[in-house]
C-alpha cells in the first residue's frame, strides 16, 4: 500500500485510483487485470468491464476515477456516462479528439504510465494525439557533399558502433553506395509506400531491411534519378512514419540528397556528423562550408559535428573501432 506525508509529519494511506476498463476484448481484458494485479496493485485498482451492460450498472452504483474505453465501443452512449474518460486506442496516432488516448498494443508498463498521467491532470490538451507513451528513434544524419564515399564509410561504422548498445538501421539516401548492388527493394520502393495512407511503410520497412554487422540496413535507391524525384514533402512523411516504427532505437542516414532537400532531412536529426578529409579536396570543403552558411544563415552549420579522417580509416576494423570509441560521443 502507498502512504503519503501529511503536514503534521505523520503517514496516512494513499487512497488508490479506481480504473474502470471496458473492452469486448476478453483476452486483453485478463492480461489487463493480471498485469494490475502483479505490479501495479499498490498504486491503482481495475475494474474489467466487458459489455457495455455490466459498465452502466456498475457506473451507476460507485464511481471511477477514470473510464479507460476500447476505441471501437466510443459512442455518445458512453460519452453519457459521468466521469473522466480516456480512449484505448487500436491505433498509435489518432486525429485530435476530446479524450486523452492510449495504445492498447504497447508494453503494458507504458499503460500504466500513460494512465497514471492522464489520473494526475485536471485537462489535456494535445495538438496532435499520440497514444503511445515510446517516442521515435534518435536520427543521426551523415552530410558530406565533398566526401561522398567517406560519408557512407562513416555512416556505416556509426551504425555498427551504435549497433553495439541499440537496435540500429542504416538509411542509405545517396545516389550510388559501395554497400548497394541496386538489384535489392529499398529506398525507391520505401518512398512510394509512404504515400499510402494506410501506413504501409510500417510493414513494408521489415521486409526490405538488410542485416549487416551490427544493424539493419535499408538498401539504396534503384535508379539514381529516384534520389532527385524526393522532395521536402516526401522527407517529412518519411519521418513521420518513423514516428511508428518501435523496432529500431536509433536511425543512421547517410544523406546524399541535395539543396533545400537535403537540410529539410537534416532538420529532423537530433545530431549531425560531417567527416571531412583535410588532406584532399580542402579547399572545395571550404567553398561548400560557405555556400551552407550563406543558405541557411548559421543555423543549421552550429549543429553539425566536424570530425577529420583518421589516418587509420581504412585499416583493419578493431582500429576503427577503437577510433570511434575515443572520438565520437553518442551518450546523449
Amino acid at each position: 500500500m502507498c502512504y503519503f506525508c501529511t503536514q503534521n509529519g505523520g503517514f496516512s494511506e494513499l487512497i488508490k485510483g479506481i480504473v474502470a476498463l471496458y473492452t469486448p476484448d476478453s483476452r486483453y481484458a485478463g492480461a489487463f487485470l493480471d498485469y494490475n494485479l502483479r505490479k501495479e496493485r499498490e498504486k491503482v485498482t481495475v475494474k474489467i468491464f466487458t459489455n457495455d451492460e455490466s459498465l452502466w450498472g456498475a457506473a451507476n452504483k460507485e464511481s471511477f476515477d477514470l473510464l479507460l474505453i476500447d476505441g471501437m465501443c466510443m459512442d455518445e452512449k458512453m460519452e453519457e456516462l459521468p466521469g473522466k474518460k480516456a480512449i484505448l486506442s487500436r491505433k498509435k496516432f489518432i486525429a485530435k479528439q476530446e479524450y486523452p488516448a492510449v495504445f492498447m498494443y504497447q508494453k503494458a508498463m507504458l499503460v500504466f504510465k500513460q494512465i497514471y498521467e492522464i489520473l494526475a491532470e485536471e485537462t489535456v490538451e494535445e495538438r496532435f494525439c499520440c497514444a503511445a507513451v515510446s517516442a521515435m528513434p534518435r536520427i543521426y544524419g551523415v552530410f558530406s557533399p565533398c566526401y561522398p564515399v567517406l560519408r557512407e564509410r562513416f555512416a556505416r561504422c556509426l551504425a555498427g558502433y551504435l549497433g553495439e548498445h541499440k537496435k540500429v538501421l542504416y538509411l542509405n539516401m545517396a545516389k550510388f553506395a559501395e554497400g548497394d548492388s541496386g538489384d535489392e527493394k529499398g529506398l525507391s520502393e520505401l518512398m512510394y509506400f509512404i504515400q499510402q495512407e494506410d501506413k504501409s511503410m510500417v510493414y513494408k520497412l521489415s521486409s526490405m531491411v538488410v542485416e549487416e554487422d551490427g544493424y539493419d540496413s535499408l538498401p539504396g535507391v534503384r535508379h539514381y534519378k529516384d534520389i532527385s524525384d524526393i522532395s521536402e514533402e516526401d522527407i517529412i512523411k518519411l519521418m513521420r512514419q518513423f514516428e511508428l516504427v518501435d523496432e529500431y532505437d536509433a536511425v543512421v542516414i547517410d544523406n546524399g540528397l541535395e539543396n533545400e532537400t537535403a537540410y529539410c532531412l537534416l532538420d529532423y536529426c537530433n545530431e549531425i556528423w560531417m567527416p571531412v578529409d583535410e588532406n584532399v579536396g580542402y579547399a572545395r570543403y571550404i567553398h561548400m562550408k560557405n555556400d551552407v552558411k550563406k543558405e541557411r544563415a548559421n543555423d543549421l552549420w552550429e549543429h553539425i559535428k566536424e570530425i577529420n579522417k583518421p589516418i587509420t580509416w581504412y585499416e583493419r576494423k578493431d582500429m576503427t573501432d577503437i577510433w570511434m570509441k575515443e572520438h565520437v560521443d553518442i551518450s546523449s
